[in-house]
């Protein structure tokens, strides 16, 4: 099950080769509220793997990956900030548009998420 996507310009896009889902959840953090613009985030990992439970609750939804399974073409502006387990997360977005598109925590560096709204999910996303 392929997944792609891209910024809203378009300048950056990515595929990811993943299999199903195995955990949905949802996160209401503060950090998942102010990056998503939105009261919760979803998250769906097809990690395939037992999963230990999210540390936050979630919300937007964001799809958990391999970061190998990631190929991102374009340049994306990178922020760091502190989540709220104290670990440092990269947020990446297009330096065209400002779309957010991923996240990656340090803690855990074999694994991404994308950010829903970025997949294209028909003909004309």
């Amino acid at each position: 099950m392929p997944l792609t996507g891209h910024c809203l310009c378009k300048a950056v896009s990515y595929v990811a080769d993943v299999t199903e889902p195995d955990l949905v959840a949802y996160c209401h953090c503060d950090g998942c509220q102010r990056q998503s613009g939105s009261t919760y985030c979803e998250l769906i990992s097809a990690l395939n793997k037992n999963l230990r439970k999210p540390t936050c609750r979630l919300a937007a939804l964001i799809v958990i990956v391999p970061r190998c399974e990631l190929a991102i073409n374009g340049g994306v502006r990178t922020f760091s900030s502190k989540g709220s387990s104290g670990h440092t997360v990269l947020r990446h977005s297009c330096p065209e548009c400002g779309s957010p598109l991923f996240d990656e925590a340090t803690s855990v560096p074999d694994e991404i998420a994308i950010k829903g709204g970025s997949l294209k999910i028909n003909a004309t996303s």
